[in-house]
């Protein structure tokens, strides 16, 4: 019942009219607002992991313009901020649709940087992103063999948090296998599901890299200390 309630409370606010005024804050100056925002259309994006059944509001949470300013959001000074808009874009790119629009917004280029220089938890969510992008996708998927995303990914495996290490090698090893073979691509449903396999990997590290470390993320996985710069 209770998965059954949320997802009728998701479609109540789509359908009520509430995407509007959600892209609207993710263009506001505030701090506090963008990460409301884009907690708001991750939440309203995720679908019920248990089932088959997407909830289909990625598609209307994209065309609604809202990929454009999370995607400027991945550019900001303020580390929690960038993470909960990784998280929604990663969300997101589940719908094949909307993950073209990301990846035409430029998304991949600011997303490697922070998988570069980023903190572990950014860094953890934008590699969750990129991994979806290049999800049945092989223009995203050349785009990162270009752009340098496996030099990145080979740094991180050999470096840093185990947890890091251990999702980079893994990730550039599916890079270089999928260049070495060409697969047949998904049909939409098909596409979703993997998309949405790739995206719970990750969420099942964050789990993890809650229970092993501290300070990392915020209670229960949540973002923590929105309004903080980034340690220059």
């Amino acid at each position: 019942a209770g998965r059954e309630q949320a997802r009728m409370f998701r479609s109540a606010v789509v359908v009520g009219g509430a995407l509007p005024e959600i892209v609207a804050m993710l263009q506001s100056a505030d701090p506090a607002r963008q990460a409301l925002a884009a907690s708001a259309v991750y939440t309203l994006a995720i679908d019920d992991p248990s089932t088959d059944a997407d909830n289909f509001h990625s598609l209307d949470i994209c065309q609604s313009g809202a990929v454009a300013p999370l995607v400027s959001l991945l550019s900001v000074d303020i580390e929690d901020v960038q993470a909960i808009a990784i998280r929604a874009l990663a969300q997101l790119a589940e719908n094949p649709t909307c993950q073209q629009m990301i990846a035409a917004a430029g998304a991949l280029a600011p997303l490697v940087k922070i998988t570069t220089y980023g903190g572990d938890m950014p860094r953890l969510w934008a590699m969750a992103a990129l991994d979806v992008l290049s999800v049945n996708n092989p223009l995203v998927h050349q785009e990162l063999l270009t752009s340098g995303a496996p030099r990145v990914l080979q740094g991180l495996s050999n470096m840093g948090n185990p947890l890091l290490r251990e999702q980079a090698g893994s990730f550039n090893a599916r890079l270089k296998e999928e260049k070495s073979t060409a697969s047949p691509r998904l049909d939409e449903a098909a596409h979703v599901r993997a998309a949405r396999d790739t995206r719970m990997k990750y969420d099942n590290l964050q789990r993890r890299a809650i229970q092993m470390m501290q300070g990392w993320d915020g209670p229960n996985g949540r973002p923590a200390n929105v309004g903080r710069g980034r340690p220059r």
